[in-house]
Parts: structure tokens; sequence; C-alpha cells
């Protein structure tokens, strides 16, 4: 993987990303919009988020594998259970949950930019150099969950 791959770790993408939801919000206040039941959405989607993302850890920590996405050369197992059957990356979906909740809480259009920068971003940086690794590593096994499991959802 070259360097400018995984510069940012998600979990500090997804928290900057926050940030500028937030600030745009503030900042560019005509962009906001006023939709009933939206306070609800935006708790159902960050709490559902939330348990996404603790299915997804459990899953890995039940495979003795390594959760970092620094380092996808250490992992030991292809990881095909729990959450993992419904998406390959639920722990990025998981934060894209989270930040979709943020931006229909805070109710300003330009929140779902930054959510689609976000996405773009992590799949350009993050997901496609960990997919080149697991290719490498599990060849036919990985290739014939790819061909059942999307990339996102």
């Amino acid at each position: 993987m070259n360097k400018l791959e995984l510069f940012i770790p998600p979990p500090v993408l997804a928290l900057i990303a926050i940030l500028l939801i937030w600030l745009l919000s503030l900042l560019l206040p005509a962009f906001t919009y006023q939709v009933k039941l939206l306070l609800w959405l935006a708790v159902l989607l960050v709490q559902a988020g939330i348990l996404l993302a603790v299915w997804a850890i459990i899953s890995f920590f039940q495979a003795h594998t390594t959760v970092s996405p620094h380092h996808p050369e250490n992992t030991r197992i292809l990881v095909r259970g729990g959450a993992y059957r419904i998406s390959r990356n639920p722990m990025y979906l998981a934060l894209t949950m989270v930040l979709t909740g943020i931006a229909c809480y805070v109710a300003n259009l330009l929140g779902f930019i930054v959510i689609g920068v976000f996405v773009g971003y992590l799949t350009w940086f993050q997901i496609r150099p960990e997919e080149r690794v697991l290719a490498q590593k599990f060849a036919a096994s990985y290739a014939e969950y790819c061909n059942q499991v999307r990339r996102w959802v």
C-alpha cells in the first residue's frame, strides 16, 4: 500500500466529518430544513450505527483476528459471519449511519455532501487497499465472498 492510502484512520475521518457537518450547519444556515420526525430518524440512525459497529467488532474478536484498519495484512482469517454477512464493511457502514444521523439532527443539506465525500474517500483510500490485501491473502475464498456480499449493503 502506498503512503497516500490509509493516511487518516476511519474513526478520525468520521470525527472530522462530524465537525464539518456541525460547522457547515452553523456557518451556512440557509441550507437548513425542517422535517417532522427528523429527530427520531437521527436517533435511530445513530443507535443502529453504534449497534452495527459493536456487532462487527464482536465478529472480529470471535474470529481472533485484527480489527486494525492500518494492518489488513495481519488478518488471520476472513470473517464472513455476523455483521459481515450483510456488508463486507459493516464498521464503515456503521460510521456512515452515525454521520447520516448527525446530518439529520442538524438538518442541513450540506451535511449530506460531507457524507458523500466521506464515503468516497473511505472507499478509495481505505476499502480498496484492504480489498487488494484480502484478495492476495485469501484468493478464491475472498472472491467468492465478494460475489455473495456487497461492499456496503
